[in-house]
């Protein structure tokens, strides 16, 4: 696995940063959304099962120094950065084409628990902060039908058992 080496890290006014190498690559939102709506669910469920593993991959990694982004709306409870970012990796964003079904949730996660572990409680609980920023996004923007999926989400994820995310 090709994991960007850092080349500088610093702070500026107050706000630190990391300068990474370029890897090239394409954004798997646009491969899946090139897919035809056929071959679209067994190729997504494949390509998330790989996402899955690889975020676990790197959440293994020892890596010392690394300044993570802190983020704007919700700084993560101490020691749930890598729940925060399975969390990231699974919420539904405004006119997104993928990880709708829970068959790719399954299969995203799957992949990651076959690499590394994580507490199904406190990635829920960051789904929900996570979705109350995108709420008060699809409101800002006006996207209602998107902020109508949220609230429901967002109640369904407070009301199932703390055994699974789907």
């Amino acid at each position: 696995m090709k994991v960007p080496h850092i080349i500088y890290s610093g702070n500026y006014e107050g706000k630190k940063f990391l300068i990474t190498e370029y890897n090239d690559g394409l954004r798997l939102s646009k491969l899946l959304r090139a897919l035809d709506k056929q071959h679209s669910i067994v190729v997504s469920k494949k390509y998330l099962r790989e996402f899955g593993i690889t975020l676990g991959k790197i959440h293994k990694l020892k890596v010392d120094g690394i300044i993570t982004r802190e983020r704007r709306f919700h700084k993560p409870l101490e020691d749930y950065e890598c729940e925060f970012d399975i969390a990231w990796a699974i919420i539904v964003r405004p006119s997104q084409e993928f990880l709708k079904t829970d068959e790719e949730r399954t299969s995203f996660l799957d992949g990651y628990m076959s690499q590394n572990n994580y507490s199904v409680e406190s990635v829920r609980y960051c789904m929900i902060m996570i979705y109350q920023h995108f709420r008060k996004l699809g409101n800002a923007i006006a996207d209602f039908d998107y902020v109508n999926f949220v609230e429901k989400e967002i109640y369904r994820l407070i009301n199932i058992g703390i055994t699974h995310l789907g």
